[in-house]
Order: structure tokens, then C-alpha cells, then sequence
């Protein structure tokens, strides 16, 4: 089967990925050749992904810190009467458990 080369205009280096040469694929994953990747310059916490991230952090951060009664993520679970605070009212984090880490999630079932 013959060689399909690159797909950008002007371009006759063989086909490596997604119908681009070896550089321009790499490009790709700069810049948009192959529409599938995002341009350099648009940051990550401004995509629908980040934003909905920034959001469930946010509200597991403010639920935390509502039923601790503790200014900081790292005091509610190194201060022990917060830590009791958050074993006893555990029903209430239900929503936001997903969003926990391995570490938070041991430290409110022992």
C-alpha cells in the first residue's frame, strides 16, 4: 500500500500519525494541525474541564472546612477534634466523597 504522506499542503515527508509527518504531528500537539488537540496558548483552568475541576474543589473545600470549623484543608485532618467533627458528621460528605483523596477518605473512616 503506497505511502498516504502528510495532509499538510506543501508537506511530502511520509505519513507518521494522524495523517501528519513526524513534524508536524509533533506541532499538533502544540498548535491545532489535526483539530484535535488545543492551542498553546489556552490554558487548562480556563477549559470546561478546569473550570468544572476549580468548581468540585471549591465546594469539597467549603464543606470541609463548614463542618471542621477549621480554616485549612490540612488542619481539618491533622487538628483531632475537627478530625472528630468530620468522623461524626460523615453522612454530610457523602456528596463530595468521589472528589477525595485516598489519604482524606482513611483519615474519616478510622
Amino acid at each position: 500500500m503506497p505511502d498516504p504522506g502528510c495532509k499538510i499542503e506543501g508537506c511530502d515527508r511520509p505519513h507518521y500519525a494522524k495523517g501528519l509527518c513526524v513534524n508536524h504531528w509533533r506541532q499538533s500537539k502544540r498548535y491545532r494541525y489535526s483539530g484535535d488537540r488545543q492551542p498553546i496558548d489556552q490554558k487548562y483552568d480556563k477549559s470546561p474541564k478546569g473550570i468544572e475541576r476549580s468548581q468540585r474543589a471549591y465546594q469539597k473545600r467549603r464543606l470541609i472546612l463548614a463542618i471542621a470549623g477549621v480554616p485549612t484543608i490540612q488542619q481539618a485532618f491533622s487538628d483531632p477534634e475537627a478530625l472528630a467533627k468530620l468522623r461524626s458528621q460523615a453522612k454530610k460528605l457523602k456528596p463530595i466523597w468521589g472528589w477525595m483523596t485516598a489519604e482524606q477518605k482513611s483519615a474519616i473512616k478510622n
